[in-house]
């Protein structure tokens, strides 16, 4: 049975969903901000010190000269124009570079570190020569070499000709081209700002896992029952009930209206379908499913119902840890090995006022003792005696056990955690789930936040993925 359809964001008229881009990529950003702050930082440093390695200052110093033949105006610029046009020749000819060179202190065939333009006011005949170095000091020399030697150089061009030197610069102390610090961070802080903005654009663009309400409508072909609320508590130097639980009052409301709607529609697609026993499954481990099977229960029970939880987790049973009971003395693998009853397995946890059958220590052979005719016999006990009997299973796409057990239950919840498991994981482990013709009642969007323009909730769970099925007994 096909569950589910994994599409592109890309659709054939609907073109990238922007929308949901974006969303995706405030998500991204909200869940590692640190990281992304730091990356920022680091991209705005590297730039930073690579312009300051590469700066060179470039520092200039200049002469004007009013040019003169004892003529008209007019022959006066156009004298002033050949000045110009020849001022290199005369510079690469060698007598002016080299009484340059002379001035700085510059011997053999070392590169002159000067570099001169020069430039003809336009109608006028005011000449400017132009003097570039990175340092001021040789810029200011080359010039003082050019007044004393350029207007002898020049007679050899155009005859006698009087050059009056009207305008020098001294030594500025500043360079022409200042680098400018402030600009040059905020320039290094836009480079990280856009690589950060590039990565949450790939990030939310090739993201294959379920993100939205509206993911699962696109990806899955099965209802949505609810949506539970990503919760955290404040840290406190003190003890306190940390338990993710609509009975403990530091959870926010919003998690127990939405455990309680999830309740109303489960319970009212079980009575229409005379379906008493669930199965609850995800599809890799931290996805907070025992979260959701403990609360389903406890809001079952809050309608008066009796419920029976069974941590049928063999792998890596938690339910007794979460609810705080240490000591376990007998549990379900005791029942599936003919070690003990199911009455002597039974707890009856006073605080939540509910029975439980706790997992004691992580087994080997899990799917070997739950495909035993034990598990069966065991559903087939109690089942006449609660209304309602809630089964904790491993994840689905990660171990057969939720298989095996599914074959002797009446409906299936399934959780899927906001932005972690890949739809592809999704996939395999409710193939394997459907193969026993389970009831599928429908999915749970756990550990749900807001994306753009929506509300918020806080925190509860682990790591991405985690470590499973360990400590075997």
């Amino acid at each position: 049975m096909q569950i589910y359809e994994e599409n592109n964001r890309l659709t054939e008229n609907a073109g990238i969903d922007l929308l949901a881009i974006a969303d995706d990529m405030w998500k991204a950003f909200r869940k590692y901000w640190l990281r992304f702050v730091i990356l920022v930082l680091a991209v705005m440093s590297l730039y930073t010190a690579r312009e300051l390695y590469i700066y060179k200052p470039n520092y200039e110093a200049y002469v004007t000269f009013v040019i003169s033949k004892n003529q008209s105006s007019a022959v006066d610029t156009v004298v002033t124009n050949r000045l110009s046009n020849s001022f290199q020749y005369v510079l690469r000819s060698g007598r002016l570079e080299s009484y340059i060179r002379k001035e700085l202190g510059i011997v053999g065939g070392a590169a002159m570190p000067v570099s001169l333009a020069s430039s003809a006011i336009e109608d006028t005949n005011l000449l400017t020569i132009t003097a570039y170095s990175q340092n001021e000091t040789q810029a200011d020399k080359a010039i003082e070499a050019v007044i004393a030697y350029y207007p002898d150089l020049a007679t050899q061009v155009v005859g006698d000709v009087d050059m009056t030197a009207i305008d020098r610069s001294g030594i500025s102390g500043e360079p022409q081209n200042p680098l400018n610090i402030v600009v040059t961070v905020v320039k290094g802080a836009g480079f990280g700002i856009a690589v950060v903005l590039i990565i949450l654009f790939l990030m939310a663009y090739n993201n294959s896992t379920i993100g939205r309400y509206e993911d699962l409508k696109k990806y899955l072909n099965m209802p949505c029952l609810g949506t539970i609320p990503l919760t955290k508590f404040k840290k406190r130097k003190q003890k306190f009930d940390a338990t993710i639980s609509i009975h403990n009052d530091k959870v926010p409301g919003s998690f127990r209206d939405a455990v309680n709607t999830l309740r109303t529609r489960v319970e009212k697609d079980m009575r229409e379908k005379d379906l008493k026993t669930l199965l609850v499954s995800s599809s890799v481990p931290g996805e907070g499913k025992t979260t959701v099977s403990l609360n389903l229960a406890l809001s079952l029970q809050s309608r008066g119902k009796k419920v029976l939880l069974i941590d049928g987790d063999l792998r890596n049973p938690s339910m007794n840890q979460i609810v705080g009971v240490k000591d376990v003395k007998r549990g379900i693998a005791d029942i599936l090995r003919g070690k003990a009853t199911v009455g002597e397995c039974i707890t009856h946890h006073k605080g939540l006022k509910m029975d439980m059958i706790f997992g004691r220590k992580a087994v080997s052979n899990a799917s070997e003792l739950l495909s035993s005719r034990r598990m069966q016999e065991l559903i087939d006990e109690v089942v006449d005696y609660y209304d309602y009997v809630i089964v904790d299973t491993p994840p689905a796409a990660m171990m057969t056990d939720a298989s095996v057990v599914a074959a002797y239950m009446d409906a299936l919840l399934y959780v899927i955690r906001q932005d972690f498991a890949k739809v592809s994981h999704i996939s395999e482990g409710l193939a394997l789930l459907t193969d026993s013709d389970i009831e599928i009642l429908g999915c749970v969007l756990n550990f749900a936040q807001p994306g753009l323009g929506r509300y918020g909730y806080g925190k509860y769970g682990y790591g991405k993925y985690g470590k499973y099925g360990y400590g075997y007994e």
